[in-house]
């Protein structure tokens, strides 16, 4: 039962329009408003919900400066509402208010893979609307109007179009509609902004069109200023790589099914004066805009778009190849939050598990996760079915049940679980979702032969264009079951025993067939799972093969996670710090600005699954490990020869090292927290404030 809202506000729209499978170009935005007579007041609130995404504005001026609002859930589950504290906006007497609404996941026209455009919660975009102000309320119903403006089209997977020779004219009741289905909750998660600009570090003219650089590649829209004779037009293709100097889509729209889709194309059309024109209700995967058309366009400026997580922990150090991975890692991670993890912000925008569960461990010691990991995993509950199968894609309409998933992916669930409650303590919603997490074991169990598993996805992407053994999906799966079955244990101390029973039985049904494995992603899992001790074998195969990297995205992570067991910082700075085909420093090389998909430079060029990377200079060179609720922290660096310098921050402790005759480290300790500093095995325990040490 949805009790903020009174019983008199109610879900409005257009009710005349009928939402369509063929719809699937864009939809023009709904435009609702009403005019009341109120007192001006000190307090005035706004709690509302629009779908699929909403712009409020209170006297001609945008309240908040949030953008894209509200995030993406299973709506026929559960959707969000915000509340606006909105006294600043309002007048003695006469107040009109203006809701644009955009179709966003709610309403998803194109045609893809992932089947959105079939949801069976889409519908017409609606609003449901609720003002508190000194008693006096505001509600929306059939007093509204609403009409039309100039966002004439607008679509995620394609873009928006404006047309500045359209007014807004809303000039019929609007209609009281069915709800969307699921329950209402607050947003509580941080919203998504306009987080940085850029501007173009480069433009080049060409017949007919013109190309901006922004140096970086990032998940936005560009704004500019746009003249010409009326209805001059200028379409802005937005891409993260080039063709022969052009923009192209190719393999970023191969999933779109609609010919006559513009793919990640904006379109401005002039009116009767320059017109300023900036996306209300897309976010598009980008470095590069290519203009085309009569229009011409002044200011073209990028807008970094991303959920405004907060920033917790930062690394530099004296050798830039690091210092660069370290930003394409945090950038992707950036491109990828829209409301919940996405794999890419452009071909898919999809919540990929498995991706998430990759970079959790990046993401907790670089920004604070607690509310957004709060957020994804109520949609993880909402997506469950009652087998306690999971999809692979979170939200979902249907698709990655049956494709997609497996133990590796459907670790995310546990992984982000575990997270909140020892780096958070969120024990209460940890308790919460343990429920969740228990039918999926029961699930997991029904694939179980002999304490092992094998479903789903293995080993995903590895370098393709070189030779070396790939890791039976088996193994891969098994020790993530093997994860699972601990992770259990340690968040239900009641059922401990059952769980820890059940995953001995797992490591030694693995030990039994693998223990001759050869793969490097073999050798890591059963390293970094604590089955068999293959650090001598790792070692071996990373240093008979340059410290290449022979293994898909599960391999990386096992692979740091035994490098910073096996305290190698050598070897991880060689795989770090590797040109050639295939690592990490290709990208580097080739001028890419945020981790890549694959190693061959073919698809995404903004993926943050690899971004387990940076463990090897947070946990690993700088030695930082971050103790249960972030309160206390083991400092133990493991510095490669070549850095001369570091500097990092992570939850408030922060170290800085240099060497010269010596080695000076420099650790500043927050007020009420402990913590340890560790140099060849002698412990040194640190007080509040500021620490030296030299050796």
């Amino acid at each position: 039962m949805n009790t903020i809202f009174d019983e008199r506000a109610k879900w409005i729209s257009d009710g005349s329009r009928f939402v369509a499978e063929s719809d699937a170009v864009g939809s023009p935005a709904l435009y609702l408003s009403h005019r009341v007579r109120l007192k001006k007041t000190e307090t005035a609130r706004v709690t509302m919900c629009g779908l699929g995404l909403f712009e409020l504005s209170i006297n001609g001026r945008k309240v908040s400066d949030r953008v894209l609002e509200p995030a993406f859930t299973q709506y026929d589950k559960r959707a969000l509402y915000t509340v606006f504290e909105v006294a600043e906006y309002l007048l003695e007497g006469e107040n009109d208010f203006l809701v644009v609404l955009g179709d966003g996941w709610y309403n998803q026209t194109t045609r893809d893979t992932w089947g959105f455009y079939r949801a069976a919660w889409r519908d017409c975009p609606k609003m449901i609307f609720q003002l508190e102000t000194d008693g006096e309320f505001v509600y929306s119903d059939g007093n509204w109007l609403v009409g039309h403006g100039p966002v004439v089209s607008n679509a995620l997977r394609a873009g928006e179009t404006y047309d500045a020779r359209i007014s807004v004219q809303t000039d019929r009741p609007a209609q009281i509609v069915a709800p969307p289905g699921g329950v209402l909750s607050p947003q509580t998660l941080p919203p998504i902004r306009e987080c940085e600009r850029l501007f173009p570090v480069s433009v080049t003219e060409g017949e007919g069109y013109t190309l901006y650089d922004f140096g970086k590649n990032i998940a936005g829209y560009c704004s500019g200023s746009f003249s010409g004779e009326r209805g001059a037009r200028a379409e802005l293709v937005y891409s993260d790589r080039l063709t022969d100097g052009r923009c192209d889509n190719a393999s970023n729209g191969m999933y779109i099914f609609n010919p006559e889709v513009k793919y990640q194309t904006d379109t401005v059309i002039v009116g009767d004066k320059e017109t300023f024109f900036k996306p209300k209700f897309v976010y598009h995967g980008f470095r590069y805009v290519e203009v085309r058309g009569d229009a011409r366009v002044r200011g073209l400026t990028a807008h970094f778009v991303h959920t405004d997580l907060k920033r917790t922990g930062d690394f530099r150090c004296s050798d830039e190849r690091l210092n660069d991975l370290h930003s394409m890692s945090l950038n992707a991670i950036l491109s990828n939050y829209h409301g919940f993890p996405t794999d890419c912000p452009h071909r898919e925008k999809n919540g990929w598990t498995g991706d998430a569960q990759l970079t959790e461990e990046t993401c907790v010691y670089h920004f604070d996760m607690r509310e957004a990991y709060k957020k994804w995993l109520s949609d993880f509950a909402d997506n469950q079915r009652g087998s306690g199968q999971i999809s692979a894609i979170i939200p979902s309409c249907g698709w990655g049940y049956n494709w997609g998933s497996g133990p590796a992916w459907d670790f995310a669930l546990f992984q982000l679980t575990r997270a909140l409650d020892f780096y958070y303590e969120e024990h209460d919603f940890a308790r919460e979702m343990f429920p969740v997490l228990e039918k999926y074991l029961r699930y997991a169990k029904t694939y179980e032969k002999d304490g092992l598993v094998c479903y789903g996805l293995g080993d995903w992407n590895y370098p393709k264009n070189v030779s070396f053994a790939v890791c039976p999906t088996e193994l891969t799966d098994s020790c993530y079951y093997l994860e699972m079955l601990r992770t259990a244990a340690e968040l239900a101390p009641e059922n401990a025993e059952t769980y820890a029973a059940q995953a001995e039985k797992t490591a030694r049904a693995i030990a039994e067939k693998y223990a001759h494995e050869t793969s490097l992603t073999g050798l890591a899992a059963l390293t970094s799972s604590g089955i068999i001790d293959k650090g001598q074998e790792i070692a071996a195969y990373l240093e008979q093969n340059d410290c290449a990297p022979h293994c898909g995205i599960l391999g990386m992570r096992f692979l740091v996670l035994s490098l910073l067991k096996m305290k190698r910082s050598d070897l991880s700075y060689r795989l770090l710090t590797r040109a050639e085909y295939p690592s990490f420093g290709y990208w580097a090389a080739h001028g890419q600005t945020a981790l890549c998909e694959d190693f061959e430079l073919t698809n995404s060029l903004n993926h943050p699954m690899y971004s387990c990377i940076t463990e090897l200079m947070t946990k690993g060179f700088c030695g930082v490990l971050l103790g249960r609720g972030r309160k206390s922290a083991r400092i133990e660096p493991q510095i490669p020869a070549p850095i001369s310098w570091f500097s990092c921050s992570f939850a408030g402790f922060s170290v800085q090292y240099r060497k010269e005759e010596g080695e000076t480290f420099e650790i500043f300790v927050p007020e009420g927290r402990k913590a340890v500093f560790v140099r060849e095995g002698t412990e040194t325990p640190l007080h509040c404030g500021n620490n030296k040490l030299v050796f």
